[in-house]
């Protein structure tokens, strides 16, 4: 399917972005459900155990959704999706047997039907899954009590057939009129006056993007900064040690590199280093100082140019490629504030600064980094929430590096 740049824009950069907002809640949600209903409370008391149930039907449902806003920017690409053999009906098989679980906590009865005993097709897996749950959670959700709920595999010579039929009563006729009404909508919106899109701006659940607006977004460079002594590492340079099979400071740069920056300049008083940030086509600046404020000045030196800055550490390899989208985002409709990613209201990095600060930042001394600078401005920050606290974390102890443990 072709899309129109401004389409491609809302799949690439708008949908995952509320994705992110939704998935820190989320978190905040399901946290407090094991709090609130632990399993031994559950195993005691029926009532708490069916409500919790039911809750974690909805955080599943909702998850599903984010998942797929995340999935997104999927649409905009030509290239096919990864592909692999798959035995299609052993999949539906063990999913069904995964639903029958909530399905029996629902009194509803999950059945399976398929003619053939095998049928093996090259698909996407992990989209196969999601597609199964996004039909049968639906499909739970509208069937009373007692109901039953079908999934049949339907295989012809070239094409399959995936049909979940349920028992419920289907939406009454006189309210298919009405349906748009009882959604929650998402719109990108332009500045045309039309009935319906001046009825959909008078809504309170309406995401509001404007094309126009954003056809020509704001110029945005970073700034890594990575050239940390390591003084608890006993002399080894932690950038280049492994984590999760990969040097700390690549997670970094690949993350970066996927992002709409316009220049990335990297700062460090290590070759090594240097030439891994060459290696993603990013300017590499060499680091004869002491101090993390001549790093920033050295960096901001080369962002003249950009109406904003990221400053990125390198010690952070956790940070998500989506978290540091939504920050641009918010950012570029932001773009006089400080915008900077927190967890449950702590503030951490990376932070985006505008240009009109680039002179304050640049003449700071010190090894603190730009903190002064956003103390010196309470009212212009923005903090934006990551889904996890492990992705503002940064590994500043060999014990903080994973598969390690503190020191006795």
């Amino acid at each position: 399917m072709e899309y129109s740049e401004a389409e491609k824009q809302m799949l690439r950069e708008v949908l995952p972005g509320i994705a992110v907002q939704l998935r820190g809640a989320l978190a905040n949600i399901h946290g407090a459900l094991g709090r609130l209903a632990p399993e031994r409370l559950r195993d005691r008391d029926t009532g708490t155990d069916r409500s919790a149930a039911i809750l974690c039907q909805s955080y599943y449902k909702i998850l599903r959704v984010v998942n797929n806003l995340s999935d997104a920017p999927m649409l905009a690409e030509d290239k096919p999706l990864d592909t692999e053999n798959v035995e299609l009906v052993e999949l539906l098989e063990g999913l069904c047997r995964q639903g029958q679980v909530l399905a029996e906590l629902l009194d509803l009865r999950l059945v399976f039907t398929c003619r053939d005993r095998a049928h093996v097709i090259a698909a996407n897996r992990e989209l196969l899954e999601r597609l199964f749950w996004n039909l049968v959670s639906n499909a739970m959700k509208f069937t009373p009590p007692g109901g039953t709920i079908e999934v049949a595999l339907r295989t012809g010579p070239d094409c399959v057939l995936l049909c979940v039929k349920d028992s419920g009563p289907g939406i009454p006729q006189d309210k298919l009129e009405r349906l748009f009404d009882r959604c929650t909508v998402i719109a990108a919106l332009r500045k045309d006056h039309t009935p319906l899109l001046d009825r959909l701006r008078s809504r309170p659940d309406v995401f509001v993007w404007d094309l126009d607006l954003h056809q020509h977004p704001c110029q945005v460079g970073c700034v890594v900064m990575a050239s940390g002594w390591s003084r608890r590492f006993s002399g080894e340079n932690k950038l280049l040690l492994p984590v999760d099979g990969k040097p700390m400071i690549r997670h970094t740069l690949e993350k970066l590199a996927a992002l709409s920056l316009e220049r990335v300049t990297v700062v460090s008083r290590y070759e090594p280093v240097r030439a891994m940030a060459a290696e993603y086509g990013f300017q590499a600046l060499d680091n004869p100082l002491m101090l993390q404020s001549d790093t920033i000045r050295l960096g901001l030196a080369e962002m003249a140019e950009m109406d904003g800055c990221m400053l990125c550490v390198a010690d952070q390899p956790y940070c998500t490629r989506e978290s540091m989208e939504a920050l641009l985002r918010l950012f570029r409709e932001n773009p006089d504030r400080i915008c900077r990613l927190s967890f449950r209201g702590q503030p951490g990095n990376p932070a985006i600064f505008p240009r009109v600060l680039f002179a304050e930042i640049s003449a700071l001394t010190g090894d603190t980094g730009a903190r002064e600078v956003i103390r010196r401005y309470p009212d212009r920050v923005l903090m934006l929430e990551t889904a996890d606290a492990e992705e503002l974390h940064d590994i500043d102890r060999p014990e903080d590096l994973p598969g390690t443990s503190p020191a006795e």
